[in-house]
């Protein structure tokens, strides 16, 4: 069997959290609301040869994400 080639040394992770819930005040209606979290990172080195003017200065990358929504909602029934 042949080695895999692995052209990148890259560690990451990803956490996507989110909570929703309502309550009906009457018969009629609803409210609703989610809060969604949502976060990652990766870091890695490539081994391939800089060859071209557009590709940084270092081989060694870093990249970092995190965001958070918040999101409310009504409903009523009109029959």
């Amino acid at each position: 069997m042949r080695d895999l080639v692995r052209p990148y040394q890259l560690e990451g992770s990803i956490l996507d959290a989110s909570i929703w819930g309502g309550i009906a005040p009457d018969e009629r209606s609803e409210i609703l609301f989610k809060s969604r979290f949502f976060d990652g990172s990766a870091s890695g080195t490539s081994q391939y040869p800089d060859v071209y003017w557009t590709e940084a200065a270092s081989n060694t990358k870093e990249n970092i994400i995190a965001a958070l929504s918040l999101t409310a909602g009504a409903a009523l029934r009109l029959r």
